[in-house]
């Protein structure tokens, strides 16, 4: 998904009278630290789940749906919708904004395969956004496919803590890390906006799996950057959920490592990385592969990416910035610890 820029004005709704609204990035400490606000959002994401039940993906969206696009929208029609005081609860934790009677909300409330994800829709640009992308949803279907069936999980580099809110469904004990401050807060709200009791799920910044127990975990999944050096363009700041290293494979073979120390006895991780030929012949991730075997672990399966996560425009970007790098996909690695 493209990330917002600072200042980012989101445009009116197609065919309506609303001009550009300029905002300012979200605050997301002031967010949770409103309980008031948070049940408006929890609020907002049920009665969405409601009307998509109801009607499925049909029909035009109403004014309340709109708000939770971020896009501008009349503040008295709203208010007639939702409340003038819950409109006010995200007003004055700067969720939301109202400007010569429109109103903006600063969060999108994204509804992906029944998790509804709170999405910054404007964010400061200095290499520290939060990043939302197909890769989440293949994660989800790969951790049903291959995670245990119940017990304790770890999502690492959690980005929106899509994956977490379905990992909690599922495992008695969930805990979602990421090295971003920013990332983990917005991990928090996603989890608290989709549950009321959530207690059996934690967030925490970390740097990989530093801090995370060893050998307790039955089933570990992550998202980590895995993009290579090369691709990063010009003199801009690198973004952190991009960077993988001068190969991609640098920061995920860290992460491949780690989530092999946490794996209980009969655990599985699963990791995206990107698989990649080198004009030298080098394929890094045969590499880890090796070194997970020379420690005992199983490999389970690779699997290619769905074109939704790895299409030709993903393989041609990947040509033309890194050239020695020959061949080139995302895959789900994915291993086990005997038991």
């Amino acid at each position: 998904m493209d990330q917002a820029e600072e200042g980012a004005s989101p445009e009116p709704d197609p065919g309506s009278n609303a001009r550009r609204v300029s905002v300012t990035p979200v605050e997301l400490r002031r967010v949770l630290g409103s309980l008031e606000a948070v049940s408006v959002l929890r609020w907002l994401a049920a009665r969405r789940r409601r009307r998509r039940a109801t009607r499925g993906t049909d029909g035009e969206p109403d004014v309340v749906e709109r708000f939770t696009y971020s896009k501008p929208v009349d503040a008295d029609e709203l208010r007639a919708e939702i409340s003038d005081q819950r409109l006010r609860a995200l007003v004055d934790c700067g969720a939301a904004v109202v400007i010569d009677g429109w109103a903006v909300a600063l969060l999108s409330l994204l509804y992906l395969r029944g998790v509804a994800v709170a999405y910054p829709s404007a964010q400061r640009v200095d290499g520290n956004e939060v990043y939302l992308g197909t890769e989440g949803l293949w994660l989800m279907q790969l951790a049903y496919q291959y995670g245990a069936p119940t017990g304790t999980a770890a999502d690492l580099a959690t980005g929106t803590g899509l994956v977490a809110v379905a990992l909690s469904a599922r495992y008695d004990r969930v805990v979602a890390v990421d090295l971003l401050p920013e990332a983990v807060r917005t991990a928090r709200l996603t989890l608290d906006i989709n549950a009321s009791d959530i207690a059996s799920t934690a967030t925490a910044v970390m740097d990989v799996a530093a801090g995370l127990r060893d050998g307790v975990f039955d089933t570990v999944v992550a998202n980590p950057p895995w993009v290579p050096d090369a691709i990063e363009d010009g003199d801009e700041a690198p973004t952190m959920y991009a960077a993988g290293g001068p190969t991609g494979m640098e920061l995920p073979a860290r992460f491949i490592e780690e989530a092999g120390r946490l794996l209980a006895p009969g655990g599985t991780a699963i990791i995206l990385v990107l698989d990649g030929t080198w004009d030298d012949g080098r394929r890094p991730l045969d590499e880890q592969c090796d070194l997970l075997r020379d420690r005992g672990f199983e490999i389970v399966d690779v699997v290619p990416a769905p074109p939704s996560v790895w299409g030709e425009a993903e393989a041609e970007r990947l040509a033309e910035h890194a050239p020695n790098c020959t061949t080139g996909s995302v895959v789900a690695l994915v291993f086990r610890r005997p038991s």
